[in-house]
């Protein structure tokens, strides 16, 4: 897979210019390598490519179908001339097949419900542990900031959930929902289904036929844990609010495609509606009750992990509360504010993905060793 997805990147052994870089390849180029080398990527190729002839006819067979090209490719993303050259169609479906793709193979229309929920909280663990590595709470000395799995209590003295994780910095106040999952390829078939699947995996659902009943996700869940924080129907139990004024609403994504340009901005609009402003125009801060709350901020995993290190340069509060300033209408993403602002000089990627990355590539050479002095023996 890395030889494979390098090549696709125009990464060569001589690192040359990716701009010229050839990126088809063929089992030929591979003369010089081992025997049971030859063989893995020989097999590698024949489970996650196809033939283009192919490819064709499954396409015409498919019809109208929604998305029909991005469906095959995401099963075999490598294709396959009758010449015996290949070429990578899409790095990025390639790096998902061994990122989210083990979940989907082992999807069965019995146990989908069970690993998608099981997914999500591993995904849910995985950012408050990240989030909990920049802000710790081991020092006695150091009040305590960051909170996963914010409770809290209802009029009735039950617990709740206020929110997946939560970091009081002074006056300020950010609040993150993390959602591990994906808009369906079919959501791309024309703006109206994109945003109908944006508003079921992302926003509020309703269920049942005429029934009118609303699952509350993502943005209506940050709308409705700001509105009772501020009529006080919901207290925190870790620490008083009374000095809050201002709320960063993040909705925490896995879904890399939620950083597409209007995503965000449309996503700010359900926020704001979810807090009663069905009328907005456009999204701005937002007067409840004492707390000025900011337009919906859409966070990827990927601008997590870039933030992880670089946020011994800045605070999180920082680098939000100058985002809202300068883009309140969410029409720049982020991830692209973070290209372009005053903290481009300041991001550094992550040192434990890299300290990670580093120890898997070793012990990748230690089996590739092995294998080829059995191989020579």
């Amino acid at each position: 897979f890395l030889v494979v997805l390098l090549r696709s990147l125009g990464l060569g052994a001589d690192m040359s210019s990716r701009v010229a870089a050839n990126r088809v390849f063929s089992e030929s180029d591979l003369a010089q390598s081992p025997p049971w080398f030859i063989d893995a990527i020989r097999k590698f190729l024949n489970i996650e490519g196809q033939e283009v002839d192919v490819l064709a006819g499954k396409m015409k067979a498919l019809g109208d179908a929604p998305s029909p090209m991005l469906r095959l490719l995401r099963r075999a993303p490598i294709l396959r001339s009758r010449f015996g050259t290949s070429i990578v169609a899409d790095a990025t479906l390639l790096s998902e097949k061994i990122t989210a793709g083990p979940l989907f193979l082992a999807l069965t229309d019995e146990n989908a419900n069970d690993l998608f929920r099981i997914f999500g909280q591993a995904y849910e663990d995985f950012c408050n542990d990240i989030l909990e590595g920049i802000y710790p709470s081991r020092s006695t000395l150091l009040a305590k900031r960051f909170f996963r799995n914010w409770k809290g209590t209802d009029a009735a003295g039950n617990e709740v959930e206020l929110a997946d994780a939560c970091l009081c910095e002074a006056s300020s106040l950010i609040l993150f929902e993390s959602k591990g999952v994906w808009l369906p390829d079919s959501a791309s078939a024309n703006p109206e289904q994109y945003q109908a699947g944006l508003r079921e995996r992302y926003a509020r659902v309703a269920r049942g036929k005429g029934r009118g009943r609303v699952t509350p996700k993502g943005t209506e869940q940050l709308a409705r844990t700001i509105q009772n924080l501020s009529s006080g129907v919901w207290l925190p139990k870790d620490f008083a609010i009374d000095q809050v004024t201002d709320i960063y609403p993040v909705l925490l994504s896995y879904d890399y495609r939620l950083d597409a340009p209007l995503t965000p901005y449309f996503l700010a609009r359900e926020f704001a509606r979810g807090l009663g402003e069905e009328e907005a125009a456009e999204p701005r801060v937002i007067q409840v009750s004492r707390f000025r709350v900011a337009p919906l901020i859409t966070m990827t995993l990927d601008d997590l992990e870039d933030l992880e290190s670089s946020l011994e340069n800045f605070g999180l509060c920082e680098l939000l509360r100058e985002f809202s300033q300068n883009y309140p209408d969410r029409l720049v993403t982020l991830h692209n504010y973070l290209v372009i602002s005053r903290f481009q000089s300041k991001i550094v990627y992550s040192k434990r993905v890299r300290e990670e990355f580093s120890r898997e590539l070793k012990n990748l050479q230690q089996r590739f060793e092995e294998s080829d002095g059995a191989s020579r023996s």
